[in-house]
């Protein structure tokens, strides 16, 4: 049989961010209505807005999929945190997502990572990157600004007011991309970030802030909200 992960399988860990009810990252769309060759582009990791390994398809086994908890932390916001191991069998991989949504609406911080459950030398396989893509919902546009943040924008409005949205390490990179929803082609924008692979835990840190938020999103809020989030030690180990 196909050994592929489902369409749920492959899109664990995605997510779609709405900003004043309206849609602005999400993924590119269903493309059952376009042929064969779009539905299977449509229905990869790549298109659904999660973290790949060089353009791989996770496989499908008993260990794939994810686990989320969602935690309210201290006067924080709320997280939510997951682990896929769809990449487990080929390259002794586990991904991990996390997520933190200030509570005021305003900051989102995201945790990207790859763990290696062996030694990378002992893999009879040993990726060279990771790439995490950002699709844009075509309401809206994205600029890169002169000191390399993505601006996001909806097109509709005519305030000054965007999204801010930066990366920690890896190349950041704004390039085309699709959305199908409505049963339309439309051609949008996504941000991909690309990290080579290195160490045996590859971690990328990412934020995306609203304009009117304050000046310098905290750069410690995972670690001092560490302790109130239930980080079992074998969650990535399973």
């Amino acid at each position: 049989g196909d050994k592929r992960c489902g369409p749920y399988e492959r899109g664990s860990l995605a997510f779609e961010l709405c900003a004043g009810g309206k849609r602005l990252l999400t993924n590119c769309g269903p493309g059952d209505a376009f042929g064969e060759e779009w539905r299977q582009a449509l229905r990869s990791r790549g298109a659904l807005g999660v973290l790949t390994l060089d353009n791989v398809e996770p496989t499908k086994s008993k260990e794939a999929g994810s686990d989320t908890v969602i935690t309210a932390v201290n006067g924080q916001g709320v997280i939510l945190e997951g682990v896929h191991s769809g990449y487990k069998k080929r390259f002794n991989a586990v991904y991990r997502r996390r997520l933190l949504l200030h509570k005021n609406g305003l900051v989102l911080q995201g945790e990207d990572w790859i763990t290696f459950t062996r030694d990378m030398r002992t893999k009879k396989e040993t990726p060279r990157e990771c790439v995490i893509r950002f699709h844009i919902h075509p309401d809206a546009k994205a600029e890169i600004s002169r000191t390399g943040s993505i601006v996001l924008s909806f097109k509709d409005e005519k305030s000054s007011s965007a999204w801010m949205f930066n990366c920690g390490s890896g190349k950041i990179t704004l390039e085309d991309s699709v959305y199908t929803g409505g049963g339309v082609i439309k051609a949008t924008k996504q941000i991909v970030i690309t990290v080579k692979i290195r160490r045996e835990t590859e971690k990328i840190r990412w934020a995306l802030q609203y304009s009117a938020a304050p000046a310098g999103a905290p750069e410690k809020t995972f670690e001092e909200a560490e302790e109130n989030i239930p980080l079992e030690k074998d969650m990535i180990g399973n």
